[in-house]
């Protein structure tokens, strides 16, 4: 899918990002509904079909006798199967939504859908980002005529758009289904889950007209950072925080990180960062204010040795593919611009990979290292990253590449036990 033309996209809404806020999720829960009912009709009797349904949460025998998609049911049709056989699934744009909301309330009437088969009926509620009402799970089983205490599934967008490309590697399809099911998990990646795609990060070398353009895109990019970044959260400390930044008009890249716990200088402390650019997906242990800056140096004057030795340790697995970089130390002097934009431009100091530091003698990478670190005389502090770098080509590729950057994130965990931040208790 070129940017230049969204539309190329069968999923995608003609009418465009004409709403904000609220009504902009409402929108894209509609059209991500639409977009599964349609690609589960298109796909006739290939296997595809049978599977994704699997991925809802039906069982692989009751799955191959598909009969049709019904969009906002509000009540049972007399053909479907006993209520025996009847469930309801809620499709999220992350596991960590929370479900249901206690005192959230919401329009209960209908299903989203209702996937119809000849030995199930699976009703789905469909949600991107925001809470479910108890009053529309009840309304939902009022539908479905089921009891109220039976379980509701949960399952992701990014989940789906997995199983479609899975599906897509490891079946034979005939040319339509196949180019459906294309479509599918391009639309669902384009909109930020199931992986970075290409038009990601293609978006940060566009003007500020075609990125007015490609609102959907932008989202999308904020909506796989925070997906990307709740996941490494599971596998951190719960007690730190996640976030996700504001991509600006003219902004390079964007970043999403974890900080430690909520305090009063928090989000100035060293912290784990995440960021995407034209040229791929960054991940890093951080320092980049003053005080990170001040705590960094006072460990480092009191113990080099360990940050050099730890520097060192990631040469091991840190292989020099040519789709990911090994990891590296990076030094950037940020020089101040005039007052009133209140920002600076970034200078490199030093640039050194772990392979490269494992092959000088430990006093010389030191003294290297320590003369790179200075802060200039009446200048501002350095940012200081230890940093491994995907290249787009393979991001964009690799839409399971998540468990990579969570070994990584574990690789960096050194970093904050040596500078005084242990992620983990002892």
């Amino acid at each position: 899918m070129r940017l230049a033309d969204p539309h190329l996209n069968v999923f995608h809404p003609y009418r465009g990002p004409d709403a904000s806020g609220e009504a902009a999720a409402r929108q894209l829960e509609n059209n991500l509904t639409r977009a599964l009912a349609i690609t589960l009709t298109t796909l006739g009797d290939s296997p595809g079909r049978t599977l994704l349904i699997q991925e809802l949460g039906v069982s692989p025998g009751a799955a191959e006798g598909f009969r049709r998609c019904d969009l906002q049911v509000s009540a049972p049709d007399a053909d479907w199967p006993p209520s025996a056989k009847r469930s309801l699934a809620i499709v999220l744009g992350s596991l960590a939504d929370p479900v249901p909301a206690p005192g959230y309330t919401a329009k209960t009437g209908v299903l989203d859908l209702a996937i119809v088969g000849d030995q199930f009926v699976l009703g789905i509620e469909s949600k991107v980002g925001s809470n479910v009402a108890q009053g529309q799970l009840t309304a939902h089983k009022r539908t479905l005529q089921i009891p109220c205490s039976q379980p509701v599934s949960r399952i992701t967008w990014t989940a789906l758009a997995r199983c479609a490309h899975s599906i897509l590697l490891e079946n034979a399809l005939e040319p339509v289904p196949r180019f459906v099911l294309q479509q599918f998990e391009e639309y669902l990646r384009v909109n930020g889950f199931g992986g970075f795609t290409n038009d990601h990060f293609a978006y940060f070398a566009l003007s500020p007209e075609e990125r007015a353009a490609a609102q959907p895109v932008k989202e999308g990019i904020r909506r796989q950072l925070k997906g990307l970044i709740q996941e490494l959260h599971s596998r951190w400390n719960p007690a730190w925080v996640d976030n996700v930044g504001k991509i600006g008009a003219g902004d390079g890249d964007a970043y999403a990180a974890l900080k430690p716990p909520h305090s009063k200088a928090g989000g100035q402390l060293p912290h784990l960062s995440i960021a995407i650019a034209p040229t791929g997906l960054q991940i890093f242990f951080n320092v980049e204010t003053d005080l990170a800056y001040n705590q960094f140096l006072k460990r480092w004057n009191a113990n080099r040795e360990e940050f050099v030795g730890l520097l060192v340790d990631l040469s091991p697995n840190g292989g020099t593919s040519a789709l990911v970089n090994a990891w590296r130390l990076e030094v950037l002097h940020r020089i101040p611009l005039p007052p009133k934009l209140r920002a600076c431009r970034s200078e490199p100091s030093i640039e050194i990979s772990a392979f490269t530091a494992k092959s000088m003698p430990s006093p010389l990478l030191s003294e290297v290292i320590a003369e790179a670190i200075k802060k200039p005389p009446g200048g501002w502090s350095p940012e200081i990253k230890v940093v491994r770098h995907y290249k787009a080509s393979f991001v964009s590729s690799d839409i399971d590449f998540v468990d990579m950057v969570a070994e990584d994130a574990r690789s960096l965990e050194p970093f904050f036990d040596w500078i005084g931040q242990p992620v983990r208790k002892a």
